[in-house]
């Protein structure tokens, strides 16, 4: 996402769109808030519903604690499917 932005910045004259559907371009350290992006995604879930809004901020709180014990990235990646 964030290449094809950058991609179309770079050679402007090849390209002439690019789908980048999230990408936070230009956000680097130093030109915007360090918690910027989160504030803005949170600001778009709770306008949309309230209550998901606060089931994610919620879960981040669980995720945090499982994270803090031993094993406790190994358990997240278990139940995220994810590579560790």
């Amino acid at each position: 996402m964030l290449l094809a932005s950058w991609f179309r910045l770079k050679y402007p004259h090849i390209v002439y769109g690019a789908l980048a559907s999230s990408a936070p371009i230009l956000y680097f350290l130093g030109l915007t808030p360090e918690n910027g992006y989160a504030v803005v995604v949170s600001k778009d879930f709770n306008s949309t519903s309230t209550s998901c809004y606060n089931t994610i901020r919620e879960s981040w709180f669980e995720i945090d604690r499982v994270a803090a014990q031993s094993n406790g990235l190994s358990t997240l990646s278990q139940t995220f499917n994810t590579c560790l």
